[in-house]
């Protein structure tokens, strides 16, 4: 006589295994998303880093570096970065207020030619502020004064 209670250890098996594919595309499309989330920050870092490198190069050397390898040569990097995707960095240059030459580095992959700017972006003058309250009062003190004053005179 065979026991007809309970699964067998087949329909567990196979219980399971949609459980897990079922979970497993759920997962799966999160865990890409941060894994190039994290790609790209990377290449973030690195583009900074390269920027800041080149900005010491430029203030002890007064002149641009002629690519990253003369960066690694002369001690500034370690090792010339790669971008985790499998982009390509470039210098890029951007133009400041008094004409010097920045040097930018973009990246192939992760930005469109340019990272995080090293000029200053150009300053805003702020709007032009309504007198206050005082002087306002005062205007009109003046208005009424002169009033008072054309009043007199044709007595």
């Amino acid at each position: 006589m065979r026991n007809t209670k309970g699964f067998t250890m087949i329909e567990i098996i196979i219980a399971l295994s949609v459980l897990a594919l079922l979970s497993a595309s759920i997962a799966l499309p999160a865990v890409i998303k941060n894994l190039e989330n994290a790609k790209a920050k990377i290449c973030s870092e690195n583009r900074r880093v390269i920027e800041h490198a080149e900005q010491r190069f430029l203030l002890e050397a007064y002149r641009h570096s002629k690519n990253m390898q003369e960066l690694v040569d002369e001690g500034y990097l370690r090792k010339v970065p790669e971008c985790p995707s499998g982009g390509v960095y470039a210098w890029t240059s951007a133009i400041a207020e008094d004409t010097d030459l920045q040097s930018v580095v973009g990246c192939s992959v992760h930005s469109a030619g340019v990272s995080s700017p090293v000029v200053e972006p150009p300053a805003v003058e702020p709007p032009a502020e309504e007198p206050e309250e005082d002087e306002k009062d005062k205007d009109k003190d003046k208005d009424k004064g002169k009033g008072k004053d054309k009043g007199k005179d044709k007595d």
